[in-house]
Order: C-alpha cells, then sequence, then structure tokens
C-alpha cells in the first residue's frame, strides 16, 4: 500500500511538471511567431538561450545546496529516548518517517529547483545589464562611485542578495520540518529537546542568514541615492547624517551576531546567540526608524533650506548633467513684432503642425461617437504624423480596444473566444 501511494505521487509530480512546462512553452512559441515576423530570431534565441541557462544553472544550484543541507538533516541522528514519545503522541515511527522522507527528498527539492530556476529566466535583463555594464565617465558626490555602478550592477546584487535570502530561508524551514519529523527537535515535558547535531546546522543556517543580511545593509547604504524621503528625491540630510552611519554599524552587528551563531555551537545554550539578536533588532528598529525621525525633526525642520541646500546643489547638478543641459549654448534671439504674410508662407509647414485639438476633451468625444458597444474602450490619445494629401501632417488618433471587464456578460465563450 505504500509503495503504491509513493507510484501516485510521482505520477502527480511529473504531471505537475509536465503542465509546468506548457504553460511555459505557450507564451515563448508565442514570442517565437512574433520576432519571427519582425527578422529578429537570432535576438529571440540569444535571449531564449541564455534563460535556458539560468533555468538550469539556478534550478541546479539550489537543488544542491537544499539536498546537501536536507540530507544532513536526515542522516543526523536523534537520541532514542525522543522517539519514546512517538506511542504517547500518537506518531508514526522511525521506520515509517526517515524511508519516506529520503524517497521525497530529491522529487520535491527537484520541482523547486526547477521552480526557481523558472523564476529566475525571467530576471535574465538584469544579468545581461550586469555582464555587459559600461561606465558613465560620471560619479555620484556622495559616494564616489560611477553611475554606471547604479544603473548595471547594483540591481544584479540585490537580486543576489534577494536569491540567497529566498534560499537559505526555505532550507531552514525545511530542515527545521525535517527535524521535527525525526524527533531531533521536540517538545518534551521538561521544555525543548534538540539534538546536537541538528543544533549546530541550523546554526550554521542562521549564520549564513545574518551574513547575508550584513551584506544588505551594506547595499541598502547605496539605496540611500534613490531615498524619497526629503525635499528633493536622492539622499538627503537625515538619509546621509542619520541612515547611512546606522546602515554600516547594522552591517557590522549582523555579521558579529553571524560570528556568534557559529562561536555558540561549542558553548552550551543560547545566551550569546539570543543577546546577539536582541541587540540587532534594537538597532534595527531604533536606527532606521526612530533615530531618522528625531534627527528630521529636531536638526532638520528648524532650518531646512540651510540642511538641505548641498543635496539640493547635489540634485540640481545632476539632473543637468544626466539630460546635458550643461552643453547648452544660450544665444540671444531678439524677438520682432512685424509677422508678415509672407513669412507665414515660408513657414507653411510648421504653421500646418500646430497643434489645435485638446486631447482631453477628444478621447472623451471619441467615447460617445465611436465606442458603440460597453466592451469597446479608448484609453489615450496618441500623437502621430502620417502623410495626407501629399502633406506630412501631425494626426491625433486612438485605437478602439477590448475591455473584458465591461462585458454585458462574464461567461467563458464571452471572455475566451
Amino acid at each position: 500500500m505504500a509503495r503504491q501511494r509513493l507510484t501516485s505521487g510521482r505520477w502527480v509530480i511529473l504531471a505537475f511538471l509536465f503542465l509546468l512546462l506548457l504553460l511555459q512553452t505557450v507564451p515563448v512559441y508565442t514570442d517565437w511567431l512574433w520576432f519571427n515576423e519582425v527578422g529578429y530570431q537570432e535576438i529571440f534565441l540569444r535571449v531564449l538561450t541564455l534563460r535556458g541557462w539560468l533555468v538550469l544553472g539556478v534550478g541546479f544550484a539550489v537543488f544542491l545546496f537544499m539536498w546537501a543541507n536536507l540530507r544532513v538533516a536526515v542522516r543526523s541522528s536523534p537520541p532514542d529516548v525522543l522517539w519514546e514519545l512517538e506511542d504517547q503522541l500518537g506518531l508514526p515511527g522511525r521506520a515509517v518517517l526517515e524511508p519516506l522522507i529520503r524517497r521525497l527528498l530529491i522529487p520535491v527539492l527537484g520541482v523547486i529547483g526547477l521552480i526557481s530556476g523558472i523564476q529566475a529566466s525571467s530576471r535574465w535583463e538584469a544579468l545581461l545589464l550586469f555582464l555587459n555594464a559600461r561606465g558613465f565617465q560620471a560619479a555620484d558626490p556622495l559616494f564616489g562611485r560611477d553611475i554606471g555602478f547604479y544603473v548595471f550592477k547594483l540591481p544584479f546584487y540585490n537580486l543576489l542578495y534577494g536569491w540567497g535570502m529566498f534560499l537559505v530561508v526555505v532550507t531552514l524551514l525545511l530542515s527545521l520540518l525535517v527535524y521535527v519529523l525525526q524527533r531531533s527537535l521536540v517538545m518534551t515535558p521538561n521544555g525543548l529537546r534538540l539534538a546536537g547535531r541538528a543544533r549546530a546546522h541550523l546554526l550554521v543556517l542562521a549564520a549564513l542568514l545574518l551574513g547575508l543580511k550584513s551584506v544588505a545593509f551594506y547595499l541598502d547604504r547605496f539605496g540611500l541615492l534613490f531615498s524619497s524621503r526629503g525635499i528633493v528625491y536622492g539622499a538627503t540630510y537625515t538619509d546621509i547624517n542619520a541612515s547611512l552611519p546606522v546602515l554600516t554599524g547594522l552591517s557590522v552587528l549582523a555579521l558579529l551576531v553571524g560570528l556568534a551563531c557559529l562561536w555558540q555551537i561549542r558553548v552550551k545554550g543560547w545566551r550569546v546567540v539570543a543577546s546577539g539578536l536582541a541587540a540587532l533588532a534594537v538597532a534595527w528598529v531604533g536606527g532606521l526608524a526612530v533615530y531618522p525621525s528625531i534627527v528630521q525633526r529636531f536638526s532638520v525642520a528648524p532650518n531646512e533650506l540651510v540642511a538641505e541646500g548641498p543635496f539640493i546643489t547635489h540634485n540640481i547638478r545632476m539632473t543637468r548633467d544626466a539630460y546635458g543641459l550643461g552643453k547648452i549654448e544660450q544665444r540671444p534671439f531678439p524677438a520682432e513684432e512685424n509677422l508678415r504674410s509672407q513669412d507665414l508662407d515660408r513657414n507653411r509647414p510648421t504653421v500646418d503642425n500646430i497643434r489645435l485639438w485638446d486631447h482631453r476633451p477628444l478621447l472623451t468625444t471619441f467615447g460617445q461617437l465611436q465606442e458603440i458597444r460597453t466592451y469597446y474602450k479608448f484609453l489615450d490619445v496618441d500623437n502621430d504624423r502620417y502623410w495626407v494629401d501629399g502633406k506630412y501632417r501631425q494626426v491625433m488618433l486612438s485605437p478602439r480596444e477590448l475591455s473584458y471587464r465591461h462585458l454585458p456578460s462574464q461567461i467563458w465563450i464571452n471572455s475566451h473566444l
């Protein structure tokens, strides 16, 4: 009976994988038809190849990391006294659980790895930007890094952190589940009991988690340049004088707490780790929520113009550089009020392209005259240029689109056919 259930479970997993592959094949084939139509098959194949390698690479890395950790969890033998509680709790014994966990380990992790690879492949643009990073030959005024770092590299670093954090958290939760099922972690009348190997393994994963958080705090320092807290978009007085030093300290503190987790493996109890986590939580909340608010309220608000002056200057200068306004050559243009009909004739193409209509009432007019059915909608009005009667004229046009939300009857035939 158990073998039949296991076989049925494998067929369910295979059916799920087939359905997942089918759902990915349909949009890929649709994109292939479109790229083939416009003559960019080579571009499509390059992107598809990159996404395929991401699926395989990230999926295999996720599978290997989780398999290694859960194999350690499965092979950790808990004290036999913990298994004596199974009769009292009505739980299945070791003879049932261990073979079941071992058989389900690879299929379940395979599905998780495949899903992770597919999710990673959807972020292929970030990887290509990172691999083809170029400098802007201009540095930010606060950290002195080239602008290309923020455009090409920082998004990829943040993406790597997100993937790593997700992987470690899921592995930690699955390891906890295995330890609970194998009685390495169990609640006894005398309190929580945790086997020695399980304790060491969980502390290593916790240290890795805190190490990743330390990296996140360090990357958040550069994210201050995208802050919207102050009077201008970008880093302001509070960000630089309050949040920046706190983030630096939190990065170091998180790393120290991670090292404390490794040190705690050789020392009984949880006092060092618990104290470190409590200190990190207090510094995190107080340093990034309370302290910046105090600085903003008592240091910036009373004399905001003086405090934010240098940062407003940075914002104006960098905005001018971004739009190339510093390269504009100013020339005096004397205005003359002696316009004649001959001047209009000489500039007839410009005069004929003066926009006379307003797109806002025109959109309303289109809706009243041309929607015809409730499921037809005009979303906006665009400006374009067409040859009309041999002249290149500016026109305003709007496509009539289908709106599924406005169908008079929400039945399957109307929604799909």
